[in-house]
């Protein structure tokens, strides 16, 4: 397998590829970020998961972060498939935008909502008593279940697929001889790590919608899915922020020379 040439360069491609990977590492840290600091700080209160953010003030911020992940990783091309590869960075970066673009489009609809009639209004949460959401009109209830589907699938197939750059597309930057990755290098490691988590993450919101209700009220009053959700979305934060070789981008923004990074 021909291992990628990952030495520096001033090709406009190239830098054109740091960009978007810092681009969507930037937005994975902003993201949880802001929402805990409104959530925390702010005094607007927690939600049960990154999705339900879409009905505070923070809709739109939600909705933007996850439209602008979405279309960098669609645009996102990547290195080109070489023989001997079964996966393609744009392939799989174009079904990772995808399902990130669902889980905006789709989001999750809180209970109460379902439950009020048609053209009414009611306060999100005792915490934010200014903020009011229309109740939806006669019929969306019917779809609510394929609206579920459409959201979690989604999520599932993002997460997945960052997952997939952790532990076979990025880390082909440093392979051995016979074309084995290097797990010892020092970006792989991290990629290696980031997968495992977002992997974790996956699991372990899997294994809360399995639960019996109990335990999920028990999981719920400490917001389980949200830093389940916050720990794989800033996983892929960070992978992408080292693939997009942040550490040299700051050096050259402040004139510092700094050894040329792998991977």
């Amino acid at each position: 397998m021909p291992v990628r040439d990952n030495s520096p360069s001033d090709d406009a491609r190239v830098l054109s590829y740091l960009a978007v990977r810092r681009a969507l590492g930037l937005l994975g840290i902003v993201l949880p970020g802001a929402l805990y600091v409104y959530a925390r700080p702010l005094g607007y209160g927690m939600q049960p998961s990154i999705s339900e953010f879409y009905h505070t003030h923070m809709g739109d911020f939600v909705v933007g972060c996850l439209v602008a992940i979405g279309i960098f990783l669609i645009a996102y091309k990547g290195y080109p498939r070489q023989k001997g590869e079964a996966l393609s960075d744009q392939v799989v970066s174009t079904i990772a935008g995808l399902g990130a673009i669902g889980v905006a489009l789709f989001p999750v609809v809180p209970l109460d909502l379902l439950a009020c009639p048609p053209g009414a209004a009611f306060p999100v949460a005792d915490t934010d008593p200014l903020r009011t959401v229309t109740c939806p009109v006669q019929g969306f209830v019917t779809h609510w279940t394929a609206f579920a589907w459409i959201h979690f699938g989604s999520a599932a197939v993002f997460f997945v697929c960052l997952a997939i750059f952790c532990f076979f597309l990025f880390p082909k930057g440093d392979v051995h001889p016979d074309g084995r990755i290097d797990w010892q290098a020092p970006n792989n490691r991290i990629y290696l790590i980031c997968g495992i988590l977002i992997l974790a993450s996956i699991g372990f919101v899997a294994a809360y919608a399995v639960s019996p209700p109990e335990t999920q009220a028990a999981l719920g009053r400490y917001n389980y899915i949200f830093w389940c959700e916050t720990v794989g979305v800033v996983a892929f934060a960070v992978s992408w922020l080292t693939k997009g070789k942040l550490r040299r981008g700051i050096a050259a923004l402040v004139g510092e020379a700094t050894p040329a990074e792998e991977g």
